[in-house]
């Protein structure tokens, strides 16, 4: 689900964002845990680099 999708169907701005950015949070964090070792690997530079928001 992206943004503009969500407003299209009718909910309001604010609303779309939340659900948009809670909708791709377990990707990201799958994610990272796929390539932990790979990240960890590269040295605590990653990791910060990683988790900075």
């Amino acid at each position: 689900m992206t943004l503009p999708a969500l407003v299209a169907f009718g909910l309001p701005p604010v609303t779309a964002n939340a659900v948009s950015r809670a909708s791709r949070v377990p990707g990201a964090v799958a994610g990272a845990w796929v390539y932990r070792r790979d990240i960890t690997a590269f040295g605590p530079t990653s990791t910060k680099a990683l988790t900075a928001c």
